[in-house]
């Protein structure tokens, strides 16, 4: 997969035929954002012709690290129960018809495998005589931007994989012992699977660029002929 600037880059110099210049009618920051939103569109599409999202559009945090708060998690007010919770970055939402497809691919532990049951419904107690209760006890539920997971006292760590909105916001933490780094445009990847570049390039001009070339050209601008690159 190329990275950001790779993609930006690409949709800039074919629409320059080869040459950069600030003259153009777009900005990086405005084709990243034609990109984010082709993506999404993609998304969309590729479930509803497989039923599944692909591999390729999801990121993985590495190790997140979990605040112990109490339950209520609110100034001026406690429950009494202390619990963890882990922030969970704005998972792409696309559809009302995808609400039944998981953009929440894996929540567990770091060794990428066990995986931490998130319940739609919350019972408090009574949880315990659900049906199929996991054997360690541990339950998270999301509310909000974050993952609260009970029954953790002996949890530090969590490994989150998901489709998200904005790739370019996401903070990976390689182990347990490293800082979290966000994301690079220069290095990182972008998620979008392979078979599915082009089209987003093509729906990039499609929509965009070829209305963009409609607009009036500037004649001041003495960049207009030269080359950044």
């Amino acid at each position: 997969m190329p990275t950001l600037n790779q993609m930006i880059y690409n949709i800039r110099n074919t629409a320059s035929g080869g040459r950069s210049h600030r003259a153009l009618t777009f900005s990086d920051r405005q084709i990243a954002f034609w990109i984010k939103s082709c993506r999404a569109f993609l998304i969309y599409s590729d479930i509803k012709r497989h039923g599944g999202v692909h591999p390729q559009f999801e990121q993985d945090l590495g190790c997140v690290l979990l605040t112990e708060v109490d339950q209520a998690d609110c100034s001026g007010a406690e429950w009494g129960d202390n619990v963890k919770f882990a922030l969970l970055p704005q998972l792409i939402d696309v559809a009302e018809v995808m609400r039944n497809v998981n953009f929440l691919s894996f929540f567990g532990l770091i060794d990428k495998v066990t995986h931490i049951p998130i319940s739609d419904q919350g019972y408090g107690n009574l949880q315990d005589f659900q049906l199929f209760v996991p054997t360690n006890k541990k339950k998270a539920k999301i509310v909000g931007g974050k993952i609260y997971v009970y029954n953790a006292e002996d949890l530090c760590w969590v490994n989150i994989r998901g489709v998200f909105a904005d790739p370019t916001l996401i903070d990976v933490c390689s182990s347990t012992t490293s800082e979290p780094v966000c994301y690079n445009p220069d290095s990182d990847c972008y998620p979008v699977p392979a078979h599915l570049e082009q089209a987003l390039y093509d729906m990039v001009f499609e929509k965009y660029i070829n209305l963009a070339a409609k607009a009036p050209e500037d004649t001041l601008n003495n960049e207009k002929r030269e080359s950044i690159l």
